[in-house]
């Protein structure tokens, strides 16, 4: 059977329909559910992948227990979308999160519970990061735009968003952005560590944060006054408590 529901993603679909189909796809066999699959994957157009389908006229589909769902349309007028990139689900299976590959880069939200899908109310310039608090209540996400990072947690269901300050996570602000907020000298920027991230409980989770010289300032003082290319300047050890929004960091012996 194949079940069609409309998720506004880039382009509106205007109609939805419910039919059967004959068969299941055969990218549900690689069901992400089992927690195998733990890299982010890339489908172009016309392939499928972790119970994902992009079709060659940019349609975003759902493959599970052989039902297909259309969850809309990655099309964008203003940029070719010809690739997606597509997180594993979270713990329980029920979520997912795709980038629409392109100059912006723009991340949505798939529930596979009630079948639908929410363009995700950040910034652009999503980053291939989705990592789930262990009860799928939260999951965190990082943007990064030139010297611009921010790193946001998401709760679930219901997408209420709140950034990453250095005493507390607030809601998104119109002032950029959350990781500067440890960069307190001329031309130095803020950078977390992807691969850091890492949840200590359902509740707090960990990361590590660099600051270094940015490439797109040329200032007259401090150490940024001449270039030293990639050299870490200072490092902190970041932890956050979503429950009780508190931020606590501890510096770290910075790397050569």
């Amino acid at each position: 059977m194949k079940r069609v529901r409309i998720c506004g993603l880039l382009l509106v679909l205007v109609a939805a329909a419910t039919v059967f189909s004959s068969r299941a796809l055969a990218s549900t066999a690689a069901h992400p559910q089992n927690g195998v699959n733990t890299r982010w994957k890339k489908i172009r157009r016309g392939g499928a992948s972790l119970g994902l389908e992009f079709d060659v006229e940019r349609r975003v589909w759902l493959v599970q227990e052989g039902l297909r769902t259309l969850l809309g349309s990655a099309a964008d007028p203003d940029e070719n979308i010809d690739e997606i990139s597509v997180s594993p689900t979270d713990a329980s299976g029920r979520y997912q999160i795709f980038i629409s590959v392109g100059d912006r880069r723009r991340a949505f939200l798939i529930d596979r519970h009630t079948l639908r899908c929410t363009h995700l109310p950040i910034t652009d310039f999503v980053e291939d990061l989705a990592a789930w608090s262990s009860d799928s209540a939260n999951v965190i996400l990082h943007t990064s735009n030139e010297d611009s990072d921010q790193l946001w947690v998401v709760r679930l269901p219901d997408i209420h968003v709140l950034e990453v300050r250095r005493t507390k996570l607030a809601a998104p602000r119109k002032e950029c952005c959350g990781m500067d907020d440890w960069a307190t000298r001329e031309g130095e920027i803020a950078e977390p560590n992807d691969d850091s991230v890492r949840w200590l409980d359902a509740d707090r989770f960990t990361f590590r944060l660099s600051t270094r010289c940015s490439p797109y300032e040329d200032v007259a003082t401090g150490p940024c006054k001449t270039s030293e290319g990639n050299k870490e300047l200072a490092a902190f050890q970041i932890t956050v408590n979503v429950r009780t929004r508190a931020v606590a960091d501890r510096k770290l012996p910075s790397r050569p």
